[in-house]
């Protein structure tokens, strides 16, 4: 299980579309297999279009782009109980609807109804949605990917690994164990960074850094962010 964390416009999305990408992509294009995957569109956001094109970059048969493409399924609940709802369905789903195995499960965004829940003070939906996707993670096996809004930086040091106040009542957290299959196995945060020298050519005013941190390991990666 993994987490990405960012402000808005630190390319999130964009890190789940590479994953899909792999997981729906051939092993010869070095993709998971022609895998399943299952996206939890909350926020009723995701660019199917954009997803059609990073494929395509990739296979230039456009039959077996759509084949891909068939290959992910996206759910847009309402709320978070109805998040909850829908993954333990997913087993059910998966015999009747899916062929093959669902290697890669999306929320994006574990915050959409941050808001919502907040007001009905209560965290229970939010804690069935954990359980349930940590029975189906220990029952089925995929990767599963939650993006999380980042909103309260910790740490202003510019020069310092980026800390983020967590602002959801219950979220998975990295384990000291590798095994701990209820724990995050790797916690992503994006970081925006001006640009040094924008010029014409610039797309954007800032660049995003992604910092990587591994369960059981005190290691820190960071690597560059790109656009779509």
């Amino acid at each position: 299980m993994l987490a990405i964390s960012g402000p808005s416009g630190s390319f999130k999305t964009r890190l789940v579309m590479d994953l899909l990408v792999s997981c729906v992509s051939s092993i010869a294009l070095g993709g998971w297999g022609n895998k399943a995957a299952v996206v939890f569109d909350m926020q009723s956001t995701f660019d199917i279009a954009s997803l059609k094109q990073m494929l395509s970059a990739k296979v230039d048969d456009s039959s077996l782009v759509d084949a891909a493409l068939r290959q992910i399924h996206v759910f847009r609940p309402q709320s978070t109980a109805q998040l909850a709802a829908s993954i333990v369905a997913l087993p059910r789903y998966q015999r009747k609807k899916v062929k093959g195995d669902i290697a890669l499960v999306v929320v994006d965004s574990m915050s959409s109804f941050y808001w919502t829940d907040r007001y009905s003070g209560s965290s229970a939906a939010l804690e069935h949605v954990l359980l349930a996707l940590r029975a189906f993670r220990a029952s089925h096996r995929p990767l599963i990917a939650l993006t999380n809004w980042a909103l309260t930086l910790v740490d202003a040091d510019p020069s310092a690994v980026p800390v983020y106040k967590q602002h959801l009542p219950v979220f998975p957290t990295l384990s000291e164990s590798p095994s701990d299959t209820g724990s995050l196995t790797h916690d992503i945060v994006l970081q925006l960074q001006p640009v040094a020298e924008p010029n014409e050519d610039t797309v954007s005013a800032n660049e995003v850094t992604g910092y990587i941190r591994k369960s059981g390991s005190n290691q820190v990666v960071t690597f560059p962010v790109l656009e779509l």
